[in-house]
C-alpha cells in the first residue's frame, strides 16, 4: 500500500527542495496556530474529547505544496500536552526548513487496579490504540484539507508521524499496525472502533511517508512488513523505561511486555524496510528533553538526523541531469554544473566556479593518498552539501576564507556545511585572508601560504592536533590562542619556513606514562624562545629550584630538594659535593629567576623530576623557526669529562643522523628513559645502530652528547634535519630497521628478581670501524642511575656500542658489568642477526668457567655475588666453525648451571633437543672422579630441567656431566 503511495508522490507535481529548503532553516519566523480541531472522540472513561493541535508554518512562504510531520508528547498516555517544551522546539526547528509541523493531543488516562505491579497491560494496550487512532485522524485531517479548503498548503503524500516515548508508540502503530489480526484479542480493538478508530475525517488515508520513533516500541516486531514506510529510530541504551531491547516498560506504568528500538531496526532490515537507528550509549529515557548539555547535544542529533532521513523521501524537482564525479587521481574540474562530486584521492583543482546540487565529500582512504579539493580562487556553490571529512584537505583562496553559513566565502553551497575538526585547511590567497567563521576551533593541519606582505587572521582560539605549516606570510593569531596539542596519540609539530605569528604560540609536550607513569627525572627541553620554568608547571606539579644544591657539600640532603636540574661538565672539577660521584657533580640547579621565571635556555636540557601522563606547555614567539640552530659545547674538563645536556631546539622532532657531528666530538647521541622516581636508563645511539627510532630526538627532548676535545666545538642544528612528517616524527619510521643489512649483536641483562630492572649493549660490524674506541662508530657508556650497567671494553674504554671491524681472525670483546645488588641475573642475546655463515659467537663466563654459544634468543642466567665483574663476561667472535657442528652440539653450548657457586641446590637448564623425548640425567662428580649425586631431568614445555641437591657436600670444585644427543658435556660447579 505504501509503495503505491510513493509511487503517485512521484507522479505528482513535485514540490520545491531548491535553495535549501527542507535542510537549512531559510524562514527566521514560524506562525503557530493553535488549538486547531482536527476530530473528537469519547475517551476512556467515556467523556467526550474535541482533539486539538497547534500547527506551526515557516512565516512567509508561499510555497503551493509542503510537507507535514505530527509530532505527538511523551507521558505513558496518562499526562503530557501539544505544548511541551521539546514539542514546540521540534516543531519551529522543522517549520523554519519549510516544513508544516503540528504538535497533537491525543487521549490520555485509562483505568488501573494500582501502580504497583500486577498493574492492569490491557488497559495501556487500549490506550496506546486510542493515541494511534487519534493520530490517524490527524493524518486524515491534513489529507481532507488539501482536497477542500487546502488552508495549509500541505502535500497529500508527504505526510510523517512522530513521537516521543507513548508518542513514539502511537507513531509506530500508525505506520504498521495495519490489520486486526496483528492485535491482541485482549485489547477488544473492535469495540475501540477498529484500526481506524471514530476520531473523525473519515473517508481519507491514514498512510504515512515516514515514522520518526524517539525512545518509543511497540507490540512486536513482525508488524514491520515489506513495502512499508521508512523507519527513523532514536534511542538511549539505558532507557529502564521503554527497553532499547525488549523487555517490560518501567517507571510507573504497567509492565506490558514490548519490542525497542534495538530489535526493530534489525528485523526492518531483514525484510527491506529503509531504516537509520541513532542508538545513544548509556542514555537513559527521552535524553533529548533535557535541557543538560549531553541533552541538548542529543536533541540536537536527533533533528539532523530526521532532516537528512526525510529530505531524500521528498521527491526533489526534477530537472536537468547534471554529471557526478568520482575522484581518484590529480584532476582538474571545469567550472559548472554537478549533482554529487566525491574526491577519495589526491589533490583536485578548480578551474571555474562550480554549482552543486547533490553532495561534495572530499574524504580520505585508508591506503590512498588523503583527498585534497585546491579552489584555486573559485567558489563552490548550489542548493547542495559541502563535506570535507577527517584526514582530507582544503585549500582555500577566498578572501572570505570559509563561512558556516552564507553566500560568502569559497564554500557558498545552500546545503549543508560540514568542516572537520580532523581535516586540513591551507590558506593560499593572493591578498589578505580572513580565515572564516567556518574554520573549527581545532584542525588537524593549517598552512599559511600567502605572499610576505600578506597575513591570515584567525577569528579566535585554535588548536592543531598535527602541523602548523607556516610557509609563507603572516598568521595573525592575536584573536585568541594558538596551541599545538600533544597527547597519547602524538604531539603536533611546526614545519619550517619563514611565515610569522602576530602572537605567541603555546606548544604542548605529553608526557608519555607508558614505562614510568610516577615520578621520575624527565629529560626536557624548550622548542620556543622566552620560555621560562613556569612552562614545567602543571595542575599537579610545580617547579622546585633551591639554588644552595650548587654550594653544598652534601647536596643530597638540601632541602627543598629541586626538581630541576641542568648539566654543567665544568662542575666536576669545582663542585663541593662529597657524596656524588664523578660524573653525578656535574648537575646543577638553574639560577637567574625565581622557580617559576628562571630562563629555559633554547638548545639546553633540564632534568626534571615529575610525575608522567600530564601535558608541558611551553609559550614564546615563532622565532628561528626557519634557520640552523648552533650551539658552542666547552672545552673539556678532563678527559673523563666532556658530557653536556642538550635540547632539540626546534618545535619538530629532530633526525640525529641528518645532525652534522663537528670533529673532536663523539657522533653518540643518549636519551634518557625513565623507570621509577630515581632510576632509569641511558639509551643510546649511533651510526643507525640502537634502539628502534633511538635517531628521532622528539619535540622538547633534551639528550645528552660528548665532547673529547680540550677546546670549544660549535655543533649546529640544520633545518634539513628536521622531522616534518606527523607519523614519522610520532612513531618509529625513521630507523634502518630491518633494511640495516650489518651484522649486530644486541645483549641485555636483566634483573631476574625485577624484571623491568635492565640495561644493553650493541656489538656490530663495519668496514672502517676498529677495535679500538672510535669516535664515528661508537658510544661510551654512561652510567645507568639503577646501578646496573652492561658494556663492552676497548682500550679500556666502556662502550653501549661498539662498532668492530669485520671478523678476519678471532676477536675477542671483554664486557663490563655492575649490579645495583647481589643475587640472579640474566643475559640474554635479543637480537642476533646478519653475521656470515659459519660465524660464531660465545658467551664465556669465567667464573662459572662456562662457554655459551650464542643465538637469537639465547638466554643465561647467572648469580652474582659482588656489586661489580671485573673479567668475569668475555665475548669471543670467530669467523668460522666446524661445518659438523650438530644441534645437539648447539643446545650443548646453552647449557646454564645456576646459582654457580651454589649453596644447598643449584639448576640445570637447557633447550629440548628436537625430536628426543627420552630421558635425560645428569651426574655430579668430586675431584676424584667419585659420582656423588646422579639426577633425572624433567621436560618442561621447550625445556629440560633440575634441581641437584648439594647440601651435605664438602664445599669445592666438583664437575656435572650431562651427554647431549651423543654430545658429552662437562661444567664446573663450585659448592660453599
Amino acid at each position: 500500500m505504501l509503495l503505491r503511495l510513493w509511487q503517485t508522490a512521484a507522479a505528482q507535481t513535485p514540490i520545491d527542495t531548491t535553495g535549501g529548503r527542507f535542510y537549512r532553516p531559510i524562514f527566521p519566523n514560524v506562525t503557530v496556530t493553535s488549538g486547531v480541531a482536527y476530530g473528537s472522540a469519547v475517551t476512556a472513561f467515556g467523556v467526550p474529547q474535541t482533539l486539538l493541535m497547534d500547527v506551526y508554518q515557516p512565516t512567509g512562504d508561499v510555497a503551493a505544496e509542503r510537507p507535514v510531520i505530527i509530532f505527538a508528547h511523551q507521558g505513558g498516555f496518562f499526562v503530557g500536552s501539544r505544548t511541551d517544551a521539546y514539542m514546540v522546539k521540534v516543531c519551529t526547528q522543522f517549520a523554519k526548513l519549510g516544513y508544516v509541523t503540528a504538535s497533537i493531543d491525543y487521549r490520555l488516562g485509562f483505568p488501573v487496579t494500582g501502580f504497583n505491579a500486577p498493574a492492569d497491560t490491557p488497559q495501556v494496550a487500549r490506550a496506546a490504540i486510542r493515541g494511534m487512532q487519534d493520530m490517524r485522524a490527524a493524518v486524515r485531517f491534513f489529507r481532507r484539507d488539501a482536497a477542500t479548503a487546502n488552508a495549509y498548503r500541505v502535500s497529500p503524500s508527504r505526510i510523517v508521524v512522530g513521537g516521543s516515548s507513548a508518542g513514539g508508540f502511537m507513531a509506530l502503530e500508525v505506520g504498521y499496525l495495519d490489520k486486526a489480526s496483528e492485535v491482541p484479542e485482549y485489547v477488544g480493538l473492535a469495540a475501540l472502533g477498529g484500526i481506524e478508530g471514530e476520531s473523525g475525517n473519515p473517508g481519507f488515508s491514514s498512510a504515512v511517508l515516514a515514522v520518526l520513533n524517539l525512545s518509543g516500541a511497540t507490540e512486536r516486531p513482525s508488524l514491520i512488513e515489506p513495502g512499508d514506510a521508512p523507519l527513523y529510530s532514536l534511542h538511549g541504551t539505558a532507557d529502564a523505561t521503554v527497553p532499547y531491547l525488549q523487555g517490560k516498560v518501567g517507571s510507573l506504568l504497567p509492565p506490558k511486555y514490548v519490542f525497542g528500538s534495538g530489535r526493530l531496526h534489525p528485523y526492518a532490515t531483514t525484510v527491506g524496510v529503509p531504516n537509520l537507528l541513532r542508538t545513544l550509549t548509556g542514555a537513559g529515557h527521552v535524553p533529548y528533553e533535557s535541557t543538560s548539555a549531553a541533552g541538548l547535544e542529543a536533541a540536537e542529533t536527533a533533528f539532523r538526523d530526521i532532516r537528512d532521513f526525510l529530505r531524500p523521501l521528498l521527491v526533489p524537482v526534477t530537472g536537468a541531469v547534471f554529471p557526478s564525479l568520482v575522484i581518484n587521481t590529480p584532476t582538474s574540474i571545469a567550472g559548472g554544473n554537478y549533482q554529487d562530486i566525491t574526491i577519495n584521492s589526491s589533490e583536485t583543482v578548480l578551474t571555474g566556479n562550480i554549482t552543486v546540487y547533490g553532495t561534495l565529500v572530499v574524504r580520505r582512504q585508508v591506503g590512498q593518498a588523503p583527498g585534497s579539493l585546491k579552489t584555486n580562487c573559485f567558489v563552490v556553490d548550489g542548493p547542495g552539501n559541502f563535506d570535507l571529512q577527517p584526514g582530507a584537505t582544503l585549500r582555500i583562496c577566498d578572501p572570505a576564507g570559509i563561512a558556516a553559513s552564507g553566500a560568502t566565502g569559497a564554500i557558498r553551497n545552500g546545503g549543508s556545511r560540514s568542516f572537520s575538526t580532523d581535516a586540513g585547511y591551507a590558506y593560499e590567497g593572493v591578498t589578505n585572508q580572513a580565515a572564516g567563521s567556518g574554520l573549527p576551533a581545532q584542525v588537524r593541519e593549517l598552512e599559511v601560504t600567502v605572499p610576505a606582505a600578506n597575513s591570515v587572521v584567525l577569528p579566535g582560539a585554535l588548536s592543531i592536533s598535527q602541523r602548523l605549516l607556516p610557509t609563507s606570510g603572516v598568521l595573525n593569531n592575536s584573536n585568541g590562542p594558538l596551541t599545538l596539542l600533544s597527547g597519547k596519540a602524538g604531539t603536533a609539530l611546526v614545519a619550517p619556513g619563514p611565515a610569522t605569528l602576530t602572537a605567541p604560540l603555546t606548544v604542548q609536550r605529553y608526557l608519555d606514562p607508558s614505562v614510568n607513569a610516577g615520578l621520575g627525572y624527565r629529560h626536557l627541553a624548550a622548542p620556543l624562545d622566552n620560555a621560562t620554568t613556569v612552562d614545567l608547571a602543571t595542575a599537579t606539579f610545580t617547579p622546585v629550584l633551591n639554588p644552595a644544591y650548587n654550594t653544598s657539600s652534601r647536596p643530597d640532603l638540601v632541602q627543598p630538594f629541586p626538581t630541576v636540574f641542568e648539566y654543567e661538565q665544568q662542575r666536576v672539577l669545582t663542585s663541593p659535593a662529597t657524596s656524588y660521584s664523578f660524573f653525578d657533580k656535574g648537575w646543577a640547579v638553574p639560577t637567574g629567576g625565581s622557580a617559576t621565571t628562571t630562563p629555559l635556555v633554547r638548545t639546553r636540557g633540564y632534568a626534571v623530576n615529575m610525575p608522567a601522563d600530564q601535558t608541558l606547555r611551553f609559550t614564546g614567539p615563532l622565532t628561528r623557526n626557519n634557520e640552523a640552530i648552533a650551539v658552542t659545547l666547552a672545552a673539556i674538563a678532563t678527559p673523563e669529562a666532556g658530557w653536556f645536556l642538550l635540547g632539540n631546539p626546534f618545535a619538530s622532532a629532530l633526525n640525529w643522523d641528518n645532525v652534522p657531528v663537528p670533529n673532536g666530538m663523539s657522533s653518540a647521541m643518549y636519551i634518557f628513559v625513565s623507570t621509577s622516581q630515581y632510576e632509569g636508563r641511558y639509551r643510546a645511539y649511533v651510526n643507525g645502530v640502537g634502539p628502534a627510532a633511538a635517531a628521532t630526538i622528539p619535540l622538547g627532548q633534551g639528550f645528552f652528547v660528548r665532547s673529547l676535545v680540550p677546546a670549544p666545538v660549535t655543533l649546529t642544528f640544520p633545518v634539513s634535519a628536521r622531522i616534518t612528517d606527523f607519523a614519522a616524527a610520532n612513531t618509529a619510521t625513521v630507523q634502518r630497521g630491518t633494511a640495516d643489512a650489518r651484522p649486530r649483536l644486541r645483549l641485555t641483562v636483566t634483573d631476574a628478581a625485577q624484571p623491568a630492572t635492565s640495561d644493553e649493549t650493541y656489538l656490530y660490524l663495519e668496514a672502517g670501524a676498529t677495535a679500538g674506541a672510535d669516535l664515528r662508530f661508537d658510544a661510551h657508556k654512561m652510567p645507568n642511575p639503577s646501578g646496573l650497567n652492561l658494556a663492552s671494553v676497548a682500550e679500556g674504554q666502556e662502550l653501549a656500542i661498539n662498532g668492530l671491524p669485520v671478523i678476519g681472525v678471532p676477536a675477542v670483546v671483554p664486557l663490563a658489568l655492575t649490579v645495583p645488588r647481589v643475587g640472579t641475573y640474566v643475559l640474554a642475546a635479543e637480537q642476533l642477526a646478519n653475521f656470515a655463515a659459519g660465524t660464531s659467537i660465545v658467551l664465556i663466563d669465567a667464573v662459572a668457567g662456562t662457554r655459551t654459544l650464542l643465538a637469537a634468543g639465547t638466554q643465561y642466567r647467572f648469580s652474582q655475588a659482588s656489586l661489580t665483574a671485573p673479567d668475569r663476561f668475555t665475548l669471543e667472535l670467530r669467523s668460522s666453525v666446524l661445518a659438523t657442528t650438530s644441534a645437539a652440539q648447539v643446545l650443548a653450548a646453552q647449557l646454564q648451571v645456576y646459582p654457580n657457586p651454589a649453596s644447598g641446590s643449584f639448576t640445570v637448564l637447557l633447550p629440548r633437543l628436537e625430536g628426543r623425548n627420552g630421558p635425560l640425567s645428569a651426574r655430579l662428580t668430586n675431584a676424584l672422579g667419585q659420582t656423588v649425586r646422579t639426577q633425572r631431568l624433567s621436560a618442561n614445555g621447550q625445556s629440560v630441567q633440575a634441581e641437584i641437591d648439594v647440601r651435605g657436600l664438602t664445599p669445592g670444585v666438583y664437575q656435572l656431566h650431562l651427554t647431549v644427543g651423543g654430545v658429552p658435556v662437562v661444567r664446573r660447579v663450585v659448592v660453599r
